[in-house]
């Protein structure tokens, strides 16, 4: 009796995180861009990539030294000095950072990014390799906008690794 009541707390806590993780959103339905390489793309790992991989050997490395005998004062005196070395006026790790609504492009094989409507941002090609706009999809009702920024996106347009476009989707009128 006392495993099944347990049971039931556990499933009932369960279903309550799964509702109060629920978000709700009053706003228009978001737009997309649909891209994809054009006929001639060389995949190759993106900037991004190469950090996330430097950082999983990092650990990997660091684990190995841990598992060995005497090995845990040699990582800790290793981890110290990676990240002494990255304090240091002059090392930058980091160069940019931005706090600002960016679509990317992600998927070096195409995908669909969805853009927000009623606001300009850029469509940053972070793939790697260059990548043509294939659509731009406007919410039902709503229209693609002329935009402040070059080039705008739209269909047939070409975007190099790391260069963006921009898009302004207009929501349906009240």
């Amino acid at each position: 009796m006392y495993d099944k009541s347990r049971k039931s707390i556990r499933c009932a806590g369960l279903a309550a995180a799964m509702m109060a993780s629920t978000a709700a959103h009053a706003q228009v339905p978001d737009g997309t861009i649909t891209y994809g390489p054009p006929a001639h793309s060389i995949p190759v790992l993106s900037d991004l990539m190469l950090v996330v991989l430097g950082i999983l050997l990092a650990v990997m490395a660091y684990r190995a030294l841990r598992a060995h005998p005497g090995g845990r004062p040699l990582a800790a005196i290793a981890a110290v000095g990676i990240l002494g070395l990255s304090m240091m006026p002059g090392v930058k790790f980091v160069e940019k950072a931005y706090a600002a609504i960016v679509a990317e492009m992600t998927n070096p094989s195409g995908g669909v990014v969805s853009v927000p409507t009623g606001v300009e941002l850029p469509v940053l090609n972070a793939t790697g390799v260059t990548q043509q706009i294939k659509a731009v999809t406007p919410p039902p009702g709503g229209i693609s906008a002329p935009t402040t920024g070059t080039p705008t996106c739209k269909p047939g347009l070409t975007i190099k690794p790391n260069d963006p476009c921009y898009v302004l989707l207009a929501p349906p009128p009240v």
